[in-house]
C-alpha cells in the first residue's frame, strides 16, 4: 500500500549536509558531511563548489571520493562559502544550503563557565564518593 507512493529507484543521490570549519591559525578550511541517501545506487564521489566573498557564483573546486576535504588554498581573512553534491550512476544530486567557513574557537578555561576537566558524576547526577 505505501510502496506504491515511493519514488522509483534508482535515482540521483540526496543532498549532503555540509559543515565548514576554518582553522584559527592557518585559515585552512575543513569540510565534512555525512553520506546522504544514495537513491538506490552507490555514491561514486562528491563534487565540492566554492564561492569567495558574499556574492557571485560558485565554481567547482574539486571532486573527492570520501566525505571530508581540507581546502588549503584559503586565507584567514577571506570569506568562503561551500556547496557539496553527491554523484552516483544516475548523475549529480542537489546541494543543501551553502555553508560558510567559520572559525570555531575552543572554550577558555579562564571564563565562565570554564572547561570541565573531570566529569565524575554518576548517571543519576550525584557526585562519586571516592572516600568509600
Amino acid at each position: 500500500m505505501f510502496a506504491a507512493k515511493d519514488p522509483a529507484e534508482p535515482t540521483r543521490p540526496g543532498a549532503p549536509l555540509l559543515t565548514a570549519t576554518k582553522d584559527q591559525s592557518s585559515g585552512f578550511v575543513h569540510l565534512s558531511w555525512p553520506q546522504p541517501g544514495d537513491g538506490g545506487s552507490s555514491i561514486t564521489g562528491y563534487k565540492i563548489y566554492r564561492r569567495v566573498g558574499t556574492s557571485g557564483s560558485f565554481s567547482l573546486l574539486t571532486s573527492v571520493a570520501g566525505q571530508t576535504y581540507d581546502d588549503t588554498t584559503t586565507t584567514l581573512s577571506g570569506a568562503y562559502f561551500y556547496r557539496v553534491t553527491a554523484v552516483n550512476a544516475q548523475g549529480e544530486g542537489p546541494y543543501a544550503p551553502e555553508a560558510q567557513a567559520t572559525i570555531v574557537v575552543p572554550p577558555s578555561p579562564c571564563s565562565t563557565p570554564g572547561v570541565p576537566v573531570i566529569v565524575d558524576l554518576l548517571d543519576h547526577g550525584e557526585d562519586f564518593d571516592y572516600s568509600t
